[in-house]
């Protein structure tokens, strides 16, 4: 896929159908978007705007500097793994990460995390014990105050989850 000069938005579904792309290529002269390694990111690189369904790593570190996620960034990228996230690291959007992942590592930098950030089977949850707006209760995501249950891993076999008081 090669995005041209006059491309200024994108639908955050606009390259949905196509699953055997493994290169999102910007032309030069496009201020928008820009793309690193066949990845598409905002022209300042602060935004991973979409990485390719049809690439075959299993595991992506995403560049120091990104400090969001965009929807459906990684949506169906079933090769992928791993997906190493920077410190710089500060939103996740909604259904960023689909089909993908059975364990992620968030970092301290880690500010929002939207609701269904993560639709796929995720077994476990790390989390930097230097983040101030997280905490892990048994493996489960609650913010920092333990008042609101953020994520609990889908991919988790427990027949029984018992809701912590508070």
């Amino acid at each position: 896929i090669t995005l041209p000069p006059a491309v200024e938005m994108l639908s955050p579904g606009a390259f949905d159908a196509w699953q055997t792309a493994t290169q999102i290529e910007v032309s030069q002269e496009n201020p928008f978007f820009r793309s690193v390694d066949g990845v598409l990111f905002s022209a300042d690189g602060r935004r991973l705007v979409r990485y390719p369904q049809g690439r075959t790593d299993k595991k992506y570190v995403v560049p120091d500097g990104v400090v969001e996620i965009g929807p459906r960034a990684f949506f169906e990228c079933n090769a992928l793994k791993e997906v190493v996230l920077p410190q710089s690291l500060r939103r996740i959007e909604s259904y960023a990460f689909d089909a993908c992942l059975s364990s992620v590592s968030l970092p301290a930098s880690l500010e929002t995390l939207s609701p269904q950030a993560f639709i796929c089977d995720l077994s476990k949850i790390d989390l930097s014990p230097a983040n101030p707006f997280f905490r892990l209760i048994d493996g489960v995501l609650f913010s920092a105050d333990g008042r609101t249950l953020v994520l609990y891993p889908q991919g988790r076999t427990d027949k029984k989850y018992v809701v912590p008081n508070g």
